[in-house]
């Protein structure tokens, strides 16, 4: 999951404390340095089924000295779309985007991990001694690479090999090619940058699939005793929607890239 926000906005800070207190991981992302792109937003204004007005931070100083309120009106989606990209500032926040993440390394592979379930490769990464990019940064993808070492039965942090970037994901993926090292991302970050690498990606998924790597999403009804307002009986009927093969189907068929984005598993 993705957690994008603007770290000033005292909403934002609210929901980041609600994901914290949850024990649900994430990774953090600023929307004012790190923008969505109109690629993104795009497949999130698909997704969300919401007027594309809703996703403006209507509220923000930006927005008004715009005078977007009277311009929006006169525009098309792709316009509205590129100017959305443009700035960060214009986005509503926060925003939840979910996938899994997978372990991505030289083409080459030369740990030779491809094929291993996610400890055997850390291993086989550190019995080789091969470069490991880390974010370093404390977000989301961090702490979840953290907790795979752990599992693992490994401390790599004070081993020459292990690099901590102490940046964003698509920073790390970024030194990772360059020291053609190894690195965990979150699959819809690896996307982009697959998509913008092309033909002459030196990286490529060596492990993906793996339990170990799945961020679970699961859709859960209110308790009408500690909150009595709840409408219980169109929350179950969310709920049931959601588990429907059909539904499941349409969640598997959403691509980004051309790529897979989300594996459902209801029922399994």
């Amino acid at each position: 999951m993705t957690f994008i926000c603007y770290p000033k906005c005292t909403t934002c800070q609210k929901a980041q404390k609600w994901l914290d207190e949850n024990g649900i991981s994430y990774t953090f992302r600023d929307i004012k340095m790190e923008h969505p792109t109109y690629e993104e937003l795009s497949a999130w204004h698909r997704r969300s089924g919401l007027p594309l007005k809703k996703f403006f931070n209507t509220s923000g100083l930006l927005y008004k000295s715009m005078a977007l309120k009277e311009k929006l009106p006169t525009m098309s989606e792709d316009e509205i779309l590129k100017l959305l990209a443009t700035d960060g500032m214009l986005v509503r926040r926060p925003l939840l985007v979910g996938n899994d993440f997978v372990l991505v390394g030289p083409a080459q592979d030369p740990a030779q991990v491809k094929g291993k379930t996610t400890a055997e490769a850390l291993k086989a990464i550190a019995g080789h001694k091969n470069p490991f990019v880390s974010r370093g940064d404390q977000s989301g993808t961090h702490k979840a690479e953290l907790k795979l070492w752990k599992a693992s039965s490994l401390s790599p942090d004070k081993e020459p090999w292990y690099v901590s970037a102490g940046q964003g994901m698509m920073a790390t993926l970024n030194m990772a090619a360059e020291k053609k090292g190894y690195a965990l991302t979150d699959r819809g970050t690896w996307i982009k940058f697959a998509n913008k690498q092309g033909d002459k990606n030196p990286l490529a998924i060596v492990v993906e699939g793996d339990k170990a790597l799945f961020n679970q999403y699961s859709v859960i009804t209110v308790n009408p005793a500690q909150c009595p307002k709840v409408k219980k009986d169109l929350a179950l009927v969310f709920e049931d929607w959601w588990v429907k093969p059909e539904t499941q189907k349409r969640i598997a068929a959403y691509k980004l890239e051309g790529k897979q984005l989300f594996f459902p598993n209801a029922g399994k």
